[in-house]
């Protein structure tokens, strides 16, 4: 079931209508969104797929990382479990802020001295033209938009108000999808 990911922002736990361009894989509540040039080609990838495309530009380490914290990320939000999805999101920005980082030849600590947010500010200091503006502004800035979700929203709910976890991980994993997607983009370049 979870060997497949999805690169749409189809992710909600409710049932979503057919739409123009999108298609329904399972009985259970999920869609991909075509991929390609022509929306006549519809494709879902599996991770070893996606990996072999991501792994020329990228460290093999930070992307299988990313991909399992990804799978496990659409899989608790498809059961409802808000929380840990967006848990998992926050993982998947981890990995996916170091891949970038090696990409682009920024260090960055390890262990416990390793800040996301340290690192995104690194790449939005690159300067213009070292590598492609995707990796050095776009995809830095919709991780620090998830990962600020994930790392302070959750800690501040009050339990007597609306749960807004679900409305967040609304948000956060079609923005991981997005930037899943944009690394794709970028490594086919």
């Amino acid at each position: 079931r979870s060997h497949y990911l999805e690169l749409s922002i189809g992710f909600t736990p409710t049932p979503l209508k057919r739409a123009d361009g999108w298609i329904r894989k399972r009985k259970e509540d999920t869609f991909s969104q075509p991929l390609g040039e022509k929306r006549s080609k519809n494709r879902v990838m599996d991770k070893h797929q996606i990996e072999t495309l991501l792994t020329p530009k990228f460290p093999k380490k930070h992307v299988s990382a990313a991909l399992i914290h990804f799978t496990e990320m659409v899989s608790r939000l498809q059961t409802g479990d808000w929380e840990r999805s967006i848990a998992k999101a926050g993982k998947f920005v981890e990995a996916t802020v170091k891949a970038l980082a090696v990409h682009a030849a920024v260090a960055f600590p390890t262990g416990r001295r390793f800040s996301a947010g340290a690192v995104i500010d690194d790449l939005t200091r690159l300067p213009s033209g070292t590598v492609d503006d995707s990796i050095r502004i776009t995809i830095p800035r919709a991780c620090r938009f998830v990962y600020d979700i994930a790392s302070n929203r959750g800690a501040r709910h009050d339990p007597d108000e609306v749960d807004p976890n679900e409305m967040d991980a609304s948000a956060v994993v079609p923005t991981c999808s997005w930037m899943l997607a944009e690394m794709i983009r970028n490594a086919k370049k």
